[in-house]
């Protein structure tokens, strides 16, 4: 029967399911369209589906991670977390909406208060302890009804980054440059030294290739509107996206610089949004493509970690992500039964059953000696670094670490 034109094209194969990362726990791609038919026929017929929707809000709708790897492997390119995030903006009570446009109005004070709590989650740490803040809060979280969320050790610390506009010069190439608000605002986990910022270090490395870096005006309060539109909230999403074309097109002198985003899962959400308007490249693109020729690397002698994460995959960056990997470290681990890590940006503080899942196997996969993970989005290393017990970071520090200015003369720009 007809439910939504989303899905109607599916035809049940079940190609999709093993890319989900929570089958086995609720349910796949498949069975979110099957069961969503069968809501849809009984309520056509007339028949009650109260019961059925109840169970359908878990196992359907909360345990998605919408990360689109299922559209990956369907052969009619169905991709089942649009629909979800569609019940979820059809299922926002209208209060919520209004909530998430007071959010992205204010999205500069709201992500000083991330900051705040972060670092009063982090002091506290400090001073009890991992065993003891983990059984209270669990304990917390349980009293609640799971209405909590959960804490977890690997808790990112704040920092709080600005950029530097003394260190700004005219002796490079230039470009612009969107540091992510998890990027921003979310540090090293507790026990990671030092606490830099990513963008610190990103703009060091891009320093070094040779390129100068310029940032879009009024920098706290822009975002890219990923995390609105996981919780199917559009209208907010896609007004912090006009929000932020709007910094980036005057950034980057109406679109003759190059824009470079830290984060996969942000600079992926623009691509979309953008279409050609923009020129996006993830860093990933970036660094493989207009870094790595034009510095010197002196690779690590360990193996380390890596996690392509969903947005990597989709945008057909995987090849390049390794292969950073593997001119920075002697030894490169990427497990084949991991592929989505079920975080999904607030999932693995709101549904951590789904993260837990989804990387039930990445402890085992990896091999002894490996002892850090690397990754591009700050909030799927918190679910990394938990579930494995390494800590996880993004790749860029990796690069900077191993990256020396060299001779660019004869190096084309980009």
């Amino acid at each position: 029967p007809a439910a939504d034109a989303l899905v109607d094209k599916c035809i049940e194969c079940g190609f999709c399911e093993p890319k989900c990362p929570s089958k086995g726990l609720t349910l796949s791609p498949r069975q979110r369209i099957v069961g969503w038919r069968e809501i849809a026929r009984a309520e056509a017929a007339g028949e009650p589906t109260q019961a059925l929707r109840g169970l359908y809000d878990y196992m359907g709708i909360d345990t998605c991670a919408a990360c689109g790897l299922c559209a990956t492997a369907c052969p009619v390119g169905i991709e089942t977390g649009v629909l979800i995030k569609a019940l979820r903006g059809r299922r926002a009570s209208t209060t919520a909406k209004r909530v998430a446009g007071v959010v992205a109005r204010h999205y500069g004070p709201v992500t000083a208060g991330v900051r705040l709590g972060l670092g009063g989650a982090n002091l506290l740490h400090g001073l009890v302890g991992t065993r003891a803040m983990q059984g209270a809060l669990d304990g917390l979280r349980k009293a609640s009804g799971g209405r909590l969320p959960k804490w977890s050790p690997a808790l990112a610390r704040p920092v709080n980054f600005r950029p530097n506009g003394a260190l700004r010069s005219a002796a490079g190439e230039r470009i612009v440059y969107f540091p992510s608000c998890a990027a921003r605002n979310m540090g090293a986990q507790r026990g990671d030294e030092p606490n830099e910022a990513l963008p610190d270090a990103a703009e060091r490395l891009f320093r070094k290739a040779g390129y100068e870096v310029a940032y879009p005006a009024d920098l706290a309060g822009l975002c890219c509107g990923q995390p609105f539109e996981s919780k199917g909230l559009m209208a907010a999403a896609d007004a912090k996206s006009a929000e932020l074309e709007e910094a980036l097109r005057a950034a980057s002198e109406g679109g003759r610089l190059p824009i470079v985003f830290d984060t996969s899962p942000c600079a992926y959400r623009m691509k979309r949004y953008l279409g050609e308007r923009l020129a996006i490249h993830d860093s990933i693109e970036f660094v493989h493509d207009a870094v790595l020729p034009r510095v010197n690397i002196t690779p690590r002698a360990d193996t380390i970690a890596l996690h392509p994460v969903c947005s990597v995959r989709k945008m057909g960056s995987l090849d390049k992500l390794t292969g950073i990997a593997r001119r920075c470290a002697a030894g490169v681990e990427v497990p084949d039964d991991v592929l989505c890590c079920g975080f999904a940006g607030e999932k693995g503080f709101n549904v951590p059953e789904l993260n837990e899942h989804a990387l039930r196997h990445l402890r085992g996969s990896l091999p002894a000696g490996c002892n850090t993970g690397y990754s591009s989005s700050r909030t799927c290393e918190i679910g990394l670094s938990e579930q494995s017990g390494l800590t996880y970071k993004s790749i860029l520090y990796l690069v900077d670490a191993c990256a020396q200015p060299r001779d660019r003369r004869g190096h084309g720009t980009l």
